[in-house]
């Protein structure tokens, strides 16, 4: 909950003059979107990604929540939520290619382009939905995607997304001893969605990479 100043939203500390800032970009920016507050916010703030991209998706949930508690007042919004939205469409784009079986030596070059037109966005929401056992469903806050390939087609749609901002404690010790008495994870990375195997049924254990 946003109730006092300075707080640290989204990754991002905000104290009352910060405040100030967003009231005074959204007076002056009437016939603005959210989207296009949230653009304008990120520039002025200097709140970019590593990658050098502004990082509108956290500035959005930040204003969201800044609004949400009465603190600034956002234009309405245009459109609905993107999890709110109808079902992804499925088209000729993501049909099944011919299957490639080769050890990934023989693959020649593979390319690892990162998602950035709409049209390699529809095909990787596609392929997800289409492809993946779980479905399409939204990612979570700041999100990279990128289609793999090699020149006899696609061969996988990758994705890493922000961790969660809140999450239910865990007994590390008690969960990974033998990783914990040898000090403990290099790394975590966030790699969602995340399923226990013990719950696939045997048959789902397999798949083919």
């Amino acid at each position: 909950m946003v109730n006092r100043f300075p707080q640290n939203i989204c990754g991002k500390p905000f104290s009352y003059h910060e405040l100030e800032i967003l009231r005074k970009i959204i007076e002056e920016h009437p016939t603005e979107t959210r989207a296009g507050i949230s653009r304008i916010a990120c520039e002025i703030f200097d709140w970019f990604s590593a990658n050098g991209n502004l990082k509108q998706m956290s500035c959005r949930v930040a204003l969201l929540k800044l609004h949400r508690a009465g603190f600034i007042q956002l234009p309405p919004a245009r459109s609905a939520p993107a999890n709110k939205r109808k079902g992804i469409t499925i088209t000729f784009l993501s049909d099944p290619g011919i299957p490639i079986v080769k050890h990934a030596s023989e693959l020649g070059p593979i390319a690892i382009n990162q998602v950035c037109t709409s049209h390699e966005s529809r095909l990787w929401n596609q392929l997800i939905a289409r492809y993946h056992y779980l479905g399409y469903t939204p990612l979570p806050g700041a999100q990279i995607r990128y289609l793999v390939s090699c020149n006899e087609g696609l061969l996988a749609a990758l994705s890493f997304s922000a961790s969660a901002w809140r999450v239910s404690p865990r007994d590390w010790e008690k969960e990974f001893p033998e990783i914990m008495k040898n000090g403990g994870f290099d790394v975590v990375i966030g790699n969602p969605p995340y399923v226990r195997q013990e719950d696939f049924r045997q048959s789902e254990r397999v798949f083919p990479t």
